[in-house]
């Protein structure tokens, strides 16, 4: 071997080319085989040449440089550095960037050429932004409504201000009818044949028995269908009428059934269950005869 490889890199020492070997380096040397740490890389935002990668305006500044200002010298937010045209805010006529008076002869903060007599509070229906002197001719909402007297809020769209909206009845054949409501709410009705009073609508002979039910008063107890309803069975049985001896009529059941002596069986079918429990439960309120 006549040459040597001090590095041992399969390049001969002689034939060694040093220089940089990064290839996003801007000076990267695809002929160098030794890193000789002599690379040199782009700026963030530029090019090799020193040029913005992104110059969307092309004004020569980079996007990510670029600041955003007002850049009218006559403006009260003039901004030197600023590189792209922003917002500018300019003093109202009359008055200079601090808001004072370019003239004001009576000192009052408002400029000579701008007194104008008229309602200066801002929450008045008639408020007047261009009043500087309140002249006392304001005038105001009443509670509920806008200035055009319109409800604030009208859920429903019925005319009608949500604050003055009364819940009730509005049928007038419930007996909780009520004139005054404005949405509609919980009816009560008559159960036939009663009217809202509890009274029979038809009682012809005044027993207290409404007509419907054709039960006639007799000297002597009398035996009952015993598919009756159970309202003509009680109604029967304030008469003196009963399902029969023996047996015992079951509201639950609708029907008269033979009696036991297993107490709490209601149903009669010899097991105290479910069943017993929900026919005891569906005597409460009926009232004892």
């Amino acid at each position: 071997i006549i040459d040597g490889d001090s590095d041992n890199d399969g390049v001969c020492d002689l034939d060694e080319v040093a220089g940089c070997q990064v290839v996003v380096a801007c000076n990267y040397n695809p002929s160098a085989t030794d890193d000789d740490g002599s690379c040199t890389y782009a700026a963030t935002g530029f090019n090799c040449d020193g040029s913005c990668l992104f110059d969307t305006d092309a004004d020569g500044v980079c996007d990510q440089e670029e600041v955003v200002g007002c850049q009218d010298m006559t403006a009260c937010n003039y901004d030197a550095m600023a590189t792209d045209a922003g917002y500018c805010d300019y003093p109202e006529l009359g008055y200079d960037c601090a808001g004072t008076c370019l003239n004001d002869t009576d000192g009052d903060g408002v400029c000579d050429a701008f007194e104008t007599a008229g309602c200066t509070d801002g929450v008045a229906c008639n408020f007047d932004a261009n009043a500087t002197d309140d002249n006392g001719s304001c005038n105001y909402t009443i509670t509920g409504f806008n200035c055009d007297g319109s409800c604030l809020l009208d859920e429903d769209n019925d005319g009608i201000c949500d604050q003055n909206e009364i819940i009730g009845c509005q049928d007038v054949n419930a007996c909780n009818y009520d004139d005054a409501a404005t949405d509609a709410g919980y009816c009560d009705y008559p159960v036939a044949p009663f009217d809202c009073s509890g009274d029979c609508v038809n009682d012809a002979d005044g027993d207290g028995i409404c007509d419907e039910f054709g039960a006639e008063s007799t000297d002597e107890p009398q035996e009952i269908d015993c598919s009756a309803t159970e309202a003509a069975f009680l109604l029967a049985l304030a008469d003196g009428v009963y399902c029969g001896e023996g047996t015992v009529w079951v509201p639950a059941l609708n029907q008269c059934i033979l009696q036991t002596s297993c107490l709490g069986d209601f149903d009669f079918d010899g097991v105290r269950g479910t069943a017993d429990l929900l026919i005891f439960l569906s005597y409460f309120g009926f009232a004892c005869e």
